[in-house]
């Protein structure tokens, strides 16, 4: 084996690596969003169904209730490899960042979501859809979050 050999296998090695971190990053990214995107789909359900809040105004409530919870998880589970302060000025900057990223995501849901009821969707599926609509956006962005260097 010649050194360039050596050298090839060591690329491959670093970039299979490095594609199985993000792998395991979309799939947590995921798993979160997804137990988000339940709780989000049960609070909206509960808020429409009893009354209390008209379809179009619930999904704004259970979406915010739900970011609470969401940001905590993607920070202590999600980019744990990223060298990140975890002092409270860059937690806070973390978290202002995230909602911001997070917001505007949900904006496009909520605009994919509201057309879609205007075809008559229901509006679970129209939520989940538009959900589904921004996942890789909203995880490039959070990715880039984590890892840029301050």
């Amino acid at each position: 084996m010649t050194a360039a050999d050596s050298d090839s296998r060591s690329d491959l090695k670093a970039f299979v690596a490095d594609r199985s971190d993000l792998l395991e990053e979309v799939v947590k990214f995921a798993v979160t969003g997804g137990s988000g995107l339940v709780a989000n789909l049960a609070l909206l359900y509960v808020l429409v169904e009893t009354g209390t809040i008209p379809e179009r105004y619930a999904a704004i409530v259970s979406t915010l209730v739900v970011l609470l919870g969401s940001f905590a998880l993607t920070n202590w589970w999600v980019f744990t490899d990223a060298d990140v302060s975890n002092s409270q000025s860059g937690l806070l900057k973390r978290g202002l960042s995230y909602y911001g990223i997070m917001g505007v995501g949900k904006l496009v849901n909520y605009g994919i979501y509201l057309g879609l009821l205007a075809v008559d969707v229901w509006y679970p599926l129209a939520w989940f859809v538009g959900s589904a609509l921004v996942f890789f956006g909203t995880f490039s962005m959070n990715r880039l979050l984590w890892y840029r260097s301050d």
